[in-house]
């Protein structure tokens, strides 16, 4: 019963932001971020895998308005990943696949809102080295740190630029799907492109 609540809020929300752009086809589709993020990844009997990397989240907008916009985006983060016992380097991979749903600075639409935030849900690969995965009277057992899994992802968005551009800290937690657990966490610091100036047709000067 909450979760249907919650859905229906959501949607309810993603309607009054939205609303203005639902009839008319977007100026403009695309959706870029860019940033660095450091991400700690961890089977649940391993060790943990420090990564930090380099992060290209391009993206399609569904919907938009001023203060709104909801995107697909493929959040790329490449980096050095490292195992903090044995200290061996490995090259790090997370690309997961999320729905993002941004409001107020966040959707890079707006010159007047300095404060937005990001709510986002979808699922991802990472892969991040490999660990020994033996126990005490066993020999040596190499576990790979890699998984298919949900993520979740909440993020903060600040600045007043005319374009639309933004900056934005974001939080990423994921688990795998599978009954050997692995997790990872992630804070990221990103530029959000602005898409103001492809929107000016959409809207009345009065209005921006």
């Amino acid at each position: 019963m909450k979760m249907k609540i919650g859905l229906t809020s959501l949607f309810m929300i993603t309607l009054f932001f939205g609303g203005p752009a639902i009839a008319q086809k977007p100026a403009s589709i695309g959706y870029f971020r860019c940033g660095l993020n450091l991400n700690s990844s961890w089977p649940e009997k391993g060790r943990l895998f420090l990564f930090p990397a380099i992060n290209l989240t391009p993206g399609l907008r569904i919907l938009q308005g001023r203060d709104f916009a909801m995107a697909l985006t493929l959040p790329i983060s490449a980096g050095y990943s490292s195992d903090n016992y044995y200290h061996t380097g490995y090259f790090g991979l997370d690309v997961p696949a999320m729905l993002e749903f941004n409001f107020g600075a966040a959707a890079g639409n707006s010159a007047t809102s300095g404060l937005g935030f990001m709510l986002g849900a979808g699922a991802g690969y990472q892969i991040a080295g490999s660990y020994d995965n033996s126990s005490f009277d066993d020999e040596y057992r190499p576990g790979d740190m890699d998984f298919w899994g949900y993520r979740l992802n909440f993020g903060v968005s600040f600045g007043k630029d005319s374009t639309g551009d933004r900056t934005m800290v974001v939080a990423n937690f994921g688990k795998s799907f599978t009954p050997d657990r692995k997790y990872t966490v992630s804070i990221g610091f990103y530029m959000i492109l602005g898409n103001r100036r492809k929107l000016t047709d959409r809207y009345p000067a009065s209005e921006q």
